[in-house]
């Protein structure tokens, strides 16, 4: 613990701003050694052998990916741009041995072509060991295994909506132009669930308003699926017609959005 706390000159001490408030705690390697208890190293190298997760690795090993992950969910990193400038400037993702030099591409590649198999075992791990502690203690005791596993066939038949900018060279791309000196088009993406990859593709000017790129993309929904996208697709009426076809979506709304009373009906028994 001494030893540790001595190499955190402050110099080469992480830059707290990046953690959460409620994890400033774990800048230090020892608190964060205390969080990963149930998940000693011996385990985790064992799950990464046990599902291949190393077996063609080059610069993507399971232990750094492992511990970049925990950190993304203790810092205000969100996207994988976000996450790609953190793995290359952040001291806290090297301290805490997350130290990864990848691009983003690669980043997107990992979930698809390694799957999610060795963290639903360690997640099974971590739920028995919660499922060991006295009641008083267990934070999250109604979180069972039956009911993360329901989570994750949620989260596999998901399909997500969203857009990208890329700039072009006016000169190349007058049909483009979003100033004088300036142009751009928009790439939209429907992801298929699970790992499938991309399902359906459009494309627009940069300055065209994302909304009525929505329902071409999700042109053959069927009852039951569900998506996901951003608050710059809404259209309230197509979400009135999806809901009529029992089309599950979730959005954002919008700030200063105003709701009115259309109509009222009259619950049943039920």
């Amino acid at each position: 613990m001494a030893t540790q706390e001595a190499r955190l000159s402050p110099a080469n001490r992480p830059d707290m701003s990046s953690l959460l408030p409620e994890h400033r705690d774990f800048a230090t390697p020892a608190n964060l050694a205390r969080l990963l208890q149930p998940l000693p190293v011996k385990l985790l190298q064992q799950t990464a052998t046990e599902f291949q997760f190393d077996k063609w690795a080059r610069k993507i090993t399971f232990l750094p990916y492992f511990r970049m992950h925990l950190l993304l969910a203790l810092t205000r990193y969100e996207t994988l741009s976000e996450l790609h400038v953190a793995l290359r400037e952040d001291p806290l993702f090297a301290l805490h041995g997350a130290h990864l030099s990848v691009s983003v591409a690669a980043l997107a590649q990992i979930p698809q072509r390694r799957g999610p198999g060795a963290f639903a075992a360690l997640l099974e791990e971590v739920l028995a060991k919660v499922a060991e502690l006295p009641h008083a203690s267990r934070r999250g005791r109604a979180l069972t295994t039956a009911t993360l596993k329901s989570i994750q066939e949620l989260l596999a038949k998901t399909q997500i909506v969203d857009a990208s900018t890329f700039r072009l060279p006016p000169a190349i791309a007058a049909w483009a132009k979003t100033h004088s000196n300036a142009a751009g088009f928009k790439l939209h993406l429907r992801l298929a669930h699970g790992y499938g990859g991309v399902a359906q593709i459009d494309f627009s000017p940069a300055k065209e308003h994302d909304r009525p790129h929505l329902e071409p993309l999700i042109a053959d929904a069927r009852a039951g699926d569900l998506f996901l996208f951003d608050r710059a697709y809404q259209d309230y009426t197509l979400f009135d017609r999806l809901t009529g076809q029992g089309v599950f979506f979730v959005s954002k709304l919008k700030r200063g959005h105003a709701c009115a009373i259309q109509s009222e009906q009259k619950l049943g028994e039920r």
